[in-house]
Parts: structure tokens; sequence; C-alpha cells
């Protein structure tokens, strides 16, 4: 199979559901002089796909690389994995984000009212738990003693101390002790 039949196949397979009519279109709004009968010409294997126009393709594909175009197998696979990651990894950032400012969220709302005892705990036990711990939790989750994984101990040689609940701002300070803040990050 020449190179042009093999991307003319994957573009076959990554436009999935938008016709060759609207690929054409979003592509000559980019300047490209394409018809319906340029993209089937290149799904064919009988026009060469240009590197400036496969460029152009990756954001009306939602592509990020264009190897996951233009490569052989092996290479789309390797490009979509690497894309897996790095969208998992944002997806991963943004939901710890999100989650800090949660726990923010309660921490000040818990220092703004008299909890009780119970209560105090209870709010305790949730802002406890920051980044380092939930990767912490990750990491005994994730040892798979069967397969030969031994548990790493990271034990805290400085464990924190927990708030006082009569001290005004207490669990505000343990927050930022627990999450590692430095300042308005965003």
């Amino acid at each position: 199979m020449s190179r042009d039949v093999q991307i003319g196949q994957n573009l076959a397979r990554l436009r999935g559901s938008i016709s060759q009519s609207e690929l054409a279109a979003q592509m000559k709004a980019l300047g490209w002089k394409w018809s319906q009968s340029t993209v089937w010409s290149i799904e064919k294997g009988d026009r060469p796909l240009r590197l400036a126009e496969a460029e152009d393709l990756l954001p009306i594909l939602n592509l990020s690389n264009v190897h996951q175009i233009i490569g052989s197998a092996f290479e789309r696979d390797m490009a979509d994995m690497v894309d897996r990651v790095r969208k998992l990894r944002d997806s991963a950032i943004r939901a710890i984000h999100s989650y800090n400012h949660a726990r923010l969220d309660l921490a000040i709302a818990a220092d703004d009212h008299d909890l009780g005892v119970t209560e105090h705990h209870e709010v305790l036990q949730e802002v406890r738990v920051g980044p380092i711990e939930l990767a912490e939790t990750y990491e005994v989750w994730a040892v798979n003693v069967a397969e030969g994984d031994t548990p790493v101990d990271r034990s805290n040689p400085y464990p924190l101390s927990a708030p006082d609940p009569a001290e005004p701002g207490s669990m505000l300070n343990f927050y930022m002790r627990t999450t590692g803040y430095r300042g308005d990050r965003g």
C-alpha cells in the first residue's frame, strides 16, 4: 500500500461523521481550494495530502498531532496514546484545582461558623486530604502486590496537628498547610 493510500484511509477514518463536503467547506474557509472531490481524491490516494493541509486539518478533526493523519499505524497509535495521556493529565490537573477550591471554600465556611465537635471533626477529615494525600492514596491503590509491586512507605516525619476549633482562622491555616499553598496561583 502506498503512503498516499494509507494517509487517505487515515483521513477517511478520522473524518468520522463529517461528510466530505463539510470537510471541504471547512478547509475552504481556511483558504484552501478544496471541494468534495478533493477530499475524495485524497482518501482514495490519488492526490497527496500536503503537510500544511494536514496541520490545518488538526483542529477540524479535533487532533493534536499530524502523525495521527499521516503516520503509519504505529505512529498513529503512539500519537493517539500521547494525546490521550496529555488530555487526561490536563483533566486531572483541572480536577485537582477544583478539588482544592472546594476544600478552601469548606475551610473558610467552617471558620466563619461556630461548629460543634462532630461537625468540626467531619470538616477536618475532608480538609485534611490534600493533593499529596490523594497521590499517596492512589499510590497505595495502584500497588499490585500479586504482581510483585511493593508499597512505598511515605510516612510523614512531620505530621500535621489538627487545628484548634477555638482559634479563629484555624481551618484555613490547616488548609494552607495541607495544600502546599504558596500564594494565589489562579
